[in-house]
């Protein structure tokens, strides 16, 4: 066996090289080595459109054992139809004919570089509709005026402490646009458009919502506005952040800003859902306005009220005030063992849980919103769902309708609730500033903490909690949970057939 085996591999070893000797006689083109496959070239009708060339190999060599196909020559391709041609042709006639050249270097080269100018120009053809279809908000942000320019780096230099103001350029200051829905999650910057990060927007919005709003209700100027945003970023710790304080006024200077006119409208809503329950559980009727001033300069006594004074005092602490100062600030069971004007965060006596900016917003709130808010709920009383409140947006010069007074709040501009700041008239703004001043002076009287201690008590009374402290109220609770449920007898007969 071994040596027919032998004899048999030098046999074929033999037929190898005499048939490669042979194709190589035959086309004195392949490689001389013996290599794979290369690709014949036709004639240049075998150009493709894409300036390539083509081959069709014979599928029954293709298809053949890996050890008769491993040295593939030029013989065992299909040749084009003029190579054809030329074969089927003796000898004699293939000498008397002019050779056919199957690849001219010079042609080849013409029609490559045809097809290389024919794909700059279509790239060039592209590139000049996407300039043209850019919009005309990148072009005209690259004018500035320079008066503008010069009142920015003023308003800076007043915002920035001086020892920063270097390091900060008057780019800092935010442009003063509206929102549009093109922008809304993006800040536009010279010619390009950046989107917010989702994370850092996240953050913003739980530094604002539940720590800054505490005390800041309003922005009026760009000087305000770049602090606001200074105190953003301190308050979120961001000391890895790329570009620094400069870069985050520039990029979320004008989202610090959404979001803070978002959460006071939010607010406002709130507290507005608080009056309709009210108006729906007592017949349309609300408290006097002049009742909710005293509440919140505390301009009584516990013991000289009445009991529907010191019930609707309970209402405006329980309720009330958890709405406008967020239900993470004053809540259960903080309400039960603190007062209102002392509550603070730990560590941090003057930072209130319900500072004098809260109460002072939900007076102004209650001035201006109260009446609207009441002919609201009687329009509703007569008329559908689907029928919208009465126009409340007219043009400056027109005649209002007695009938749609009403609906029109004082404190706030109807036609101005896309503006920079929110639209608040600067009446409201000048009467949040007298009553921020009045409560301050009304919450350091002596009678304010023994107040505030009765109507932590009614509070508890009303909530049902007999303990006296915080300690004793929480292993109350933790006692409460850890009762074991008893376990349930099964039943027999339960699941019988009838």
């Amino acid at each position: 066996m071994d040596n027919n085996h032998q004899v048999t591999g030098s046999h074929s070893k033999a037929r190898k090289k005499k048939r490669k000797e042979r194709n190589q006689e035959q086309d004195p083109r392949s490689n001389q080595q013996g290599s794979r496959r290369t690709p014949v070239f036709g004639t240049p009708t075998n150009l493709t459109e894409h300036g390539g060339y083509t081959h069709q190999p014979n599928d029954q060599n293709d298809s053949a054992s890996e050890s008769d196909s491993d040295h593939t020559t030029m013989s065992e391709i299909q040749p084009a139809p003029d190579q054809q041609n030329l074969q089927n042709q003796n000898p004699a006639q293939q000498n008397q004919q002019p050779a056919v050249p199957l690849y001219n270097p010079q042609q080849m080269q013409a029609m490559f570089m045809q097809f290389q100018q024919g794909q700059q120009q279509q790239q060039g053809q592209q590139q000049q509709g996407q300039q043209q279809q850019m919009p005309a908000l990148n072009n005209a942000q690259q004018l500035q005026v320079p008066a503008q320019q010069a009142q920015q780096q003023q308003v800076l230099q007043a915002a920035v402490p001086a020892n920063q103001a270097a390091a900060l350029p008057a780019e800092v200051v935010i442009q003063g646009r509206r929102r549009t829905k093109a922008v809304k999650d993006a800040t536009v910057l010279g010619n390009g458009r950046i989107t917010l990060n989702e994370s850092v927007k996240a953050l913003v919005k739980e530094v604002i919502r539940n720590f800054l709003f505490r005390r800041v209700k309003f922005l009026t100027s760009e000087a305000q506005h770049v602090q606001f945003a200074k105190e953003v970023f301190d308050a979120m710790e961001m000391k890895n952040f790329v570009g620094g304080l400069k870069e985050f006024q520039t990029t979320y200077g004008e989202y610090c800003l959404a979001v803070m006119n978002s959460h006071r409208n939010y607010i406002v809503d709130q507290i507005r859902n608080v009056i309709m329950d009210y108006l729906s559980y007592h017949k349309g009727t609300l408290p006097s306005l002049a009742m909710m001033e005293m509440f919140a300069k505390r301009g009584f006594t516990w013991s000289g009220a009445n009991a529907a004074t010191q019930k609707l005092f309970t209402w405006y602490v329980r309720i009330l005030m958890k709405k406008a100062a967020g239900t993470e600030d004053w809540k259960k069971p903080r309400m039960y063992f603190e007062h209102l004007s002392l509550s603070h965060l730990p560590g941090a006596p003057n930072k209130k849980h319900v500072p004098v900016s809260t109460e002072a917003f939900l007076l102004l709130v209650l001035e201006g919103h109260c009446p609207v808010w009441k002919a609201q709920w009687e329009f509703r009383q007569t008329n559908d769902k689907e029928i919208p409140f009465p126009n409340i947006r007219f043009a400056a010069g027109d005649v209002i309708p007695d009938e749609n007074k009403p609906f029109i709040c004082r404190n706030t501009n109807p036609n101005g609730g896309g503006t920079r700041y929110g639209g608040w008239r600067v009446e409201a703004w000048d009467r949040f500033l007298t009553l921020k001043q009045e409560i301050t002076a009304a919450r350091v009287l002596d009678d304010v903490n023994v107040l505030e201690h009765a109507v932590m008590d009614a509070i508890r009374l009303k909530d049902g909690v007999t303990q006296t402290n915080l300690a004793e109220y929480l292993l109350a609770k933790k006692k409460r949970k850890s009762v074991v449920t008893p376990a349930i007898e099964e039943r027999a007969g339960m699941m019988d057939e009838e």
